[in-house]
């Protein structure tokens, strides 16, 4: 894995073992994160039977998010020395940012475009200025005040993809935006942020990381407006040539996006009897929530405890936190 020392990086990660969207047990590790851009990395994976150590002769697995691959990949790979696991396969999706935005609306259906003008149209003239952008550290500052607050409230939150709120995260995105590394969106309902976006620039490449949106709010599905006016500024500036949509399937994903690549997120260990014990734990808990979502679905119950998980048991109600001005001191 010679190709990959350069972008590793060692960290702390939570191994999550989670019944769909419910965590029950986080096993705490150090990794070797590779964090480059899964443009930049090979168009396939190594495989673990040709692996005789993992980078450096380290012990600490390796974690890929994003990894380019040319086909399916089998869950789990063991090789004389090294197991390598996939924990996801799906496709990461892009909207190519060459033209107007208006040209980019009629790649649209009739019926997708028609949609999506009516989401952004209900967030515009109802007071205030509905969608504003952040680069500067002192836009950045800004732009965390109001975030937080829909972080805090977001089903995001709740799975564990909330913004950070530790001084020294926060310390970091004023860092990148002294290097023009980050951009962030925020969209208002009535002077109140309902959505947001942040991003960090890739090059030529945008690439959205993290996001969520007020619950309360998702009948006027905001963070499909605040997308769409995302796109709108892009369109016009001109700065970037795609906007990665980031890690993971989802609708809206697929809904904008103009193309595709096959990715999958895996893991290296060393192969001893304690790592794979644990890698056989985690990918049992996963085969059985793909078997309890297969009745689920038989029972066409799925969607409304799809919805439930996201928007809670009720209406989500604003409610008071400590300042987030504390963490920016």
């Amino acid at each position: 894995m010679e190709t990959y020392e350069t972008t590793v990086s060692s960290t702390i990660k939570n191994f999550e073992f989670s019944f769909g969207y419910w965590r029950f047990f986080t096993v705490l590790m150090r990794v070797q994160s590779v964090a480059a851009h899964f443009t930049a990395l090979p168009p396939h994976p190594p495989s673990a039977r040709d692996l005789a150590s993992l980078p450096g002769g380290k012990r600490e697995p390796v974690w890929i998010v994003s990894h380019p691959v040319q086909q399916a990949l089998p869950w789990l790979e063991l090789g004389p020395k090294v197991v390598r696991y996939v924990t996801a396969q799906y496709r990461r999706y892009y909207v190519d940012l060459n033209g107007t935005f208006e040209c980019y609306l009629q790649r649209l259906s009739r019926k997708r475009r028609g949609e999506l003008r009516r989401k952004m149209r209900k967030f515009a003239g109802r007071g205030g200025a509905c969608f504003r952008e952040y680069r500067s550290p002192a836009e950045m500052k800004e732009f965390y005040e109001s975030a937080i607050i829909v972080s805090r409230l977001s089903f995001q939150k709740r799975i564990g993809h909330g913004l950070p709120e530790d001084r020294e995260s926060v310390a970091a995105l004023i860092r990148m935006a002294e290097q023009d590394c980050i951009r962030g969106y925020v969209l208002f309902h009535e002077d109140q942020p309902a959505a947001f976006t942040l991003c960090y620039v890739n090059g030529d490449w945008l690439t959205g990381e993290l996001c969520g949106y007020d619950p309360s709010l998702s009948q006027f599905s905001p963070g499909n407006a605040l997308i769409g006016s995302i796109l709108e500024r892009l369109f016009e500036e001109q700065r970037f040539k795609m906007l990665d949509l980031g890690t993971g399937d989802a609708d809206y994903k697929a809904f904008f996006a103009t193309g595709s690549a096959p990715c999958a997120d895996m893991y290296y260990f060393r192969r001893t009897p304690r790592n794979v014990a644990l890698v056989l734990a985690h990918w049992a808990t996963t085969m059985l929530w793909q078997c309890t979502t297969r009745i689920l679905d038989a029972l066409q119950i799925k969607y409304k405890l799809k919805k439930l998980a996201r928007n809670g048991w009720k209406r989500s109600e604003r409610v008071d936190f400590p300042e987030a001005p504390e963490l920016l001191k």
